[in-house]
């Protein structure tokens, strides 16, 4: 810590503010940070340094597999205070962004470095980014600040926290994977990370149909008021998906110049692949002007 913790907190506190964090989270946040500064204090010890903040954290039990939220919280709230002091920001505190530890930093970087190599779209690095660093923040909420630090029974601990939809949990796995076996190959993690996930079952049975009937194709069209922009906007968006088999993405992306209405086609960049597309409009997307 590069000034005292009695400053720093109060540096921090400020943040809070200007971060526009609800009352509940600042008060959690003040509340852990002054017990961690009474321990500092009763140690004599002004300017903490993160290994000093690791054991508290440790003999509190905030750091532990079977941790409550309550103390993963706490956990984040020491760290963040780190950071803060390293960075001049929390880890969460850019908008819709959620950074990893400062410790993670490099390994992330040359993770999605791999990617970039390869060709892969810039959606799909962040796709990725978003996954690792959830898995890179639960590692430094545990204490674990390094390749050999982390072993089978840590990762585990982490995927026991994805209670998500199977598809989205088994999309984490594959990164997951793919990151362990980063490590493994490229920085001395442990063999038997590699090994973990050889396969990754999902339960379709649980998720919604991937193929939909003719039939619930037209009652969903159907079902679209065409006396409503909104109505016209909902038919539109159907048949783009149901006729052409167009992602959500590049439906989300598409605008009025791209489509060519006298030349009865739609050309585009595809935002998962950046390729460019021409594809030919129906005669049922004319329907409405009939």
């Amino acid at each position: 810590m590069s000034k005292s913790v009695v400053l720093l907190i109060a540096e921090a506190d400020r943040h809070l503010e200007e971060c526009g964090y609800a009352e509940s989270s600042k008060n959690e946040y003040r509340r852990t940070w002054q017990q961690l500064q009474a321990a500092c204090l009763e140690r004599g010890m002004k300017c903490p340094d993160r290994r000093f903040a690791e054991t508290y954290c440790a003999k509190r039990g905030w750091l532990s597999p079977g941790r409550s939220t309550w103390g993963a919280r706490c956990a984040r709230a020491v760290r963040y205070l780190f950071d803060f002091d390293e960075t001049g920001q929390f880890s969460c505190s850019q908008p819709g962004r959620v950074l990893p530890p400062v410790e993670w930093v490099w390994a992330l970087d040359r993770f999605l470095a791999t990617f970039a190599a390869s060709g892969s779209a810039p959606r799909t690095w962040e796709a990725y980014r978003v996954k690792v660093t959830r898995f890179l923040l639960f590692l430094a909420d545990s204490g674990v600040i390094d390749v050999s630090g982390i072993v089978p029974g840590t990762v585990m601990a982490f995927t026991a926290t994805l209670r998500l939809a199977p598809t989205v949990r088994a999309s984490c796995l594959y990164t997951l994977r793919a990151f362990l076996r980063f490590l493994t190959d490229e920085h001395d993690g442990a063999a038997a990370l590699a090994d973990l996930f050889p396969t990754i079952l999902v339960n379709k049975d649980a998720v919604l149909p991937s193929v939909f009937t003719a039939l619930e194709i037209r009652r969903v069209v159907g079902a679209a008021d065409a006396g409503q922009s909104t109505g016209r906007r909902d038919r539109a968006i159907v048949l783009l998906a149901a006729l052409l088999a167009m992602r959500a993405s590049d439906v989300k992306a598409l605008t009025l110049a791209q489509i060519d209405w006298a030349g009865k086609k739609v050309s585009f960049p595809q935002v998962k692949t950046g390729n460019r597309v021409d594809l030919p409009l129906p005669d049922e997307c004319f329907a409405s002007q009939r």
